[in-house]
């Protein structure tokens, strides 16, 4: 099981609302300086994270819209409208994709703030695996980990986002995308024959045995409900 996981890179600065970790009472405090350094995921329930405060004390589960990753922000936005759903199991991947390494991206943020967009760049992504939800392509979601543009994160799936890479998009081009429901399997029948799942090459003989250098012995063999000299 894969409930935390590490923050690609090790860690990355940022700040939490002061409110999450000294009690409500702190709410009008400055932010507070910390490093992000891992993520906990728990099924039913929103991403939360690990952090460490410059006091030295560590903070376990923070929400994402708990945190930070600018000093000073003027209008927070709720958790729904950043996070579009929450966790689907305990188990999760977490990972940098290179290609997507910095890159800006327009985000389409979840209700109450559906309508609003804003710019933000990429972070990281966590998938999910092992559970029901996974496991069906058209439910299948994954959360990158996006630092928006008025200082807060965002965790939203592919389908609320728009990347932006100067050389090679042109957001003037359609978006015309369909919900994938279909299972892709290299082995079926139907598809092969059983024949092509064998191990006998053309002359008979077990490919198998002789990749291994061995051979077979001399004398009446039994295979498959069939003799051979």
């Amino acid at each position: 099981m894969v409930m935390n996981a590490d923050w690609p890179g090790t860690h990355r600065y940022g700040y939490v609302r002061p409110q999450f970790v000294q009690g409500l009472s702190a709410a009008m405090g400055p932010l507070i300086p910390c490093a992000i350094f891992g993520i906990c995921s728990v099924p039913g329930r929103a991403l939360t994270f690990h952090v460490l405060l410059e006091n030295g004390a560590q903070y376990a589960r923070v929400p994402l819209h708990g945190l930070t990753h600018l000093e000073q922000i003027d209008h927070p936005l709720p958790l729904p409208a950043l996070q579009a759903w929450d966790c689907f199991a305990y188990d999760m991947a977490v990972h940098r994709y290179a290609y997507l390494a910095e890159r800006d991206v327009e985000v389409r943020l979840s209700e109450p703030c559906a309508s609003q967009t804003m710019v933000g760049q990429y972070c990281c992504t966590v998938d999910w695996f092992d559970n029901g939800y996974s496991d069906t392509p058209d439910q299948h979601k994954c959360a990158h980990i996006i630092a928006l543009a008025n200082g807060q994160f965002a965790a939203m799936p592919n389908n609320r986002l728009r990347w932006y890479d100067a050389s090679f998009t042109d957001w003037r081009l359609p978006i015309r995308l369909s919900v994938n429901t279909r299972i892709h399997y290299a082995e079926r029948l139907g598809l092969r024959s059983p024949k092509h799942t064998s191990h006998e090459d053309e002359h008979g003989k077990d490919s198998r045995m002789a990749a291994q250098g061995r051979t077979e012995p001399e004398g009446r063999i039994e295979r498959t409900g069939e003799s051979v000299v």
